[in-house]
């Protein structure tokens, strides 16, 4: 085998695959901007409490299927940090169903096993559901922990707690999305 013993020295900036459209900076920097137009979408749902309900159901389901026994103790002192942020992450996403993958992969969640929880995420629209979870995440992560104190203080976190909702009663909200999330280019 002969070896050659030679230095190469680029005249130009070498192309990394990342621009404005792909890559690194597209997924992780985005700007938030005021749309001229906002989006109004009527939900399934006649309060906001109820959406947020509908949530939690969903973020306990995966919080139950999450092995805890697998994880380190100083791994454990940090899980509502880490769930926290894994929770919000999981949002860069376009639809309701890859948030769901999205978070259950982060968390090396195999399989939910509540079968309601098709009935709750079809009741949302894509939109709703991420802009909820985008806009009230820490919110939503301190009712989820308090849910959680609850359920463990009656001995009842690994019953199914099924989702009552009734289409017919009240008026529906109309939930608008007056803001969008463009990537950042610097």
């Amino acid at each position: 085998m002969l070896k050659i013993k030679h230095t190469f020295t680029a005249m130009q900036p070498v192309f990394t695959g990342s621009d404005e459209n792909h890559g690194t900076l597209r997924s992780l920097r985005r700007e938030k901007i005021i749309m001229r137009t906002p989006v109004s979408i009527i939900s399934q749902f006649t309060s906001e409490e109820l959406r947020r309900e509908a949530i939690l159901k969903i973020l306990l389901n995966v919080w139950r299927n999450i092995d805890f026994e697998a994880m380190q103790k100083s791994r454990l002192m940090g899980i509502w940090d880490e769930f926290s942020s894994k929770l919000i992450s999981s949002t860069a996403c376009r639809t309701r169903f890859q948030f769901l993958n999205l978070i259950c992969s982060k968390f090396d969640v195999r399989s939910l096993n509540d079968d309601y929880i098709v009935n709750v995420i079809d009741m949302f629209n894509d939109e709703e559901f991420l802009e909820t979870i985008r806009n009230e995440h820490q919110y939503l992560t301190i009712k989820l922990r308090k849910l959680i104190k609850e359920l463990k203080d009656h001995d009842a976190l690994d019953k199914n707690i099924g989702f009552n909702f009734d289409s017919n009663e009240g008026t529906k909200l109309n939930f608008q999305k007056s803001y969008d999330h463009v990537p950042y280019i610097a």
